[in-house]
């Protein structure tokens, strides 16, 4: 019998091609309902199937959403989607549950839904926000061969995956809507992305709108090696945002950006280390924060500045006998001029060496407020651009500030409130007047409180104007002295 439409899927049952649903490959009619019916028909067998993109432009006038069936493989043969306009909507979109066979669509809550074993390869995407948009990529999803044709602002925009690996796509030429939006990024990984593998992916933006960011991490992420990646021709090449923890950045290139590494704000970044990179920026690395870490074996061309002059550091910087940074030689351990180092760090060369730092120590285990006569240890940084280190004692802005009535205790910390922020620890000893001694110990993550002690007293989490808040209460007396720590492991 003649079949009287292209159908690759009566080839095998596991492959699924989007022209046997009517999508259409020229570009002219909006092909969304077609595709629609082709991840449908995917989403329904047990162990996934491949979803086939012929080459050809394929149009899409609202956004798609991926099932959940682990094994579902989307693969384009050089195929181009088209999204909803320059700079505008999204074409594929994660975590969502339920997909209807028509041109509308229905979804439920998408932190609930994983995606497991899933692969997005070999697609180019035009005119779009967004590219791909994805929740809950987790175990075996991989992300690859994918890039952009033009009009594309962000190529893929990650949240809560793990064990994903996004490895050799390309964000060409991307385009900004929002003027100099650090934020608007080629690759956004934004909201506890854990445990991934970034390795060979490219960004870059149109030099007459040198604008955004190449890859931009923010809102906690851990356990990521993000190597052999490069960023050319953006505001900043790489942004570290919110709190950041056991991140590997090596053997990268930069080239052309205004900034090539951005440490921003007051949240914690441990162990971060940054590797065997081309840095070739003026400004290579700026660190407003960094709480361990190295930054070592670099490569930095064009005079790039190592600059961490608004920030406290217990990181190291190595800088090998005899290397330059094409500004000029040095010899062990004189560092370069070009490392402007507004707080003491731990330089390692042949032997080790301690720089002095003008003002307030810059290297401290502790901070300290005084209160009733009592010191209160705070190993935490103030967020902001002034008044770090500064205490009661010094005139500057007060680290922490500790108040008290008749039956209870405020501490108003200089810790950003982040609501899905975890790791943040107190203790404190809370001493009457009249003889009871109190020792509260335990975590916080936003507005709940996990205690390890099991006094009936009250302990509560609140969002001070941003910044962290904590209350001690129900002590029936005045408070006479206390001490006590809040920090961020």
């Amino acid at each position: 019998m003649a079949l009287t439409k292209v159908s690759y899927s009566m080839i095998t049952g596991e492959v699924i091609n989007v022209l046997d649903h009517g999508a259409d490959p020229t570009g002219v009619a909006d092909s969304a309902v077609a595709i629609r019916l082709a991840l449908d028909k995917a989403g329904a067998l047990p162990r996934g199937a491949t979803v086939l993109f012929p080459q050809g432009t394929y149009k899409v006038g609202s956004t798609i959403f991926i099932p959940m069936t682990t094994g579902l493989i989307l693969r384009g043969e050089n195929a181009i989607i088209e999204g909803q306009g320059l700079g505008s909507g999204t074409i594929f979109e994660t975590g969502r549950h339920l997909y209807s066979t028509g041109s509308s669509t229905n979804w439920t809550f998408n932190e609930t839904y994983p995606h497991y074993a899933q692969i997005i390869e070999g697609i180019v995407f035009k005119d779009c926000y967004y590219g791909l948009k994805l929740w809950n990529m987790l175990q075996g999803c991989v992300l690859q061969n994918n890039t952009t044709s033009s009009g594309v602002t962000t190529l893929m925009y990650l949240k809560r995956c793990f064990y994903c690996g996004v490895v050799d796509n390309a964000a060409i030429d991307c385009y900004n809507v929002a003027g100099t939006l650090v934020t608007e990024a080629c690759f956004i990984f934004g909201g506890q992305n854990n445990v991934m593998n970034i390795t060979g992916n490219s960004a870059t933006r149109i030099s007459a709108l040198k604008r955004g960011s190449g890859f931009y991490f923010t809102d906690g992420t851990s356990g990521l090696l993000f190597a052999n990646n490069s960023a050319e021709s953006c505001v900043r090449g790489l942004v570290l945002n919110h709190g950041q923890n056991a991140v590997t950045v090596q053997g990268c290139y930069f080239e052309g950006n205004t900034r090539d590494i951005d440490v921003t704000d007051g949240n914690a970044k441990n162990n971060l280390t940054i590797t065997g990179c081309w840095m070739t920026s003026l400004d290579v690395l700026f660190a407003e924060t960094w709480l361990s870490g190295e930054f070592s074996n670099n490569r930095l061309e064009s005079s790039g500045s190592v600059n961490a002059s608004s920030t406290t550091n217990t990181f190291t910087i190595e800088v090998a006998s005899g290397a330059t940074d094409s500004a000029s030689a040095y010899v062990d351990p004189i560092v370069p001029a070009s490392y402007s180092l507004g707080a003491s760090v731990r330089v390692r060369a042949s032997r080790t060496t301690y720089l002095a730092a003008g003002g307030p120590v810059a290297v401290r285990s502790v901070l300290a407020a005084t209160y009733a006569g009592s010191q209160m240890l705070v190993p935490r940084h103030y967020r902001g651009a002034s008044g770090l280190y500064r205490t009661y004692t010094d005139g500057g802005v007060p680290y922490c500030l500790v108040t008290s009535n008749a039956s209870s205790v405020t501490v108003d910390t200089k810790i950003e409130y982040v609501l899905e922020d975890c790791g943040i620890r107190f203790d404190f000893v809370i001493t009457i007047a009249t003889g009871p001694v109190y020792r509260f110990a335990g975590w916080v993550s936003g507005t709940t409180v996990f205690r390890d002690d099991v006094l009936a007293q009250s302990v509560t989490s609140s969002n001070n104007a941003g910044f962290l808040r904590l209350v001690f209460g129900g002590f029936g007396a005045s408070p006479d002295i206390v001490r006590g720590a809040v920090r961020i492991l």
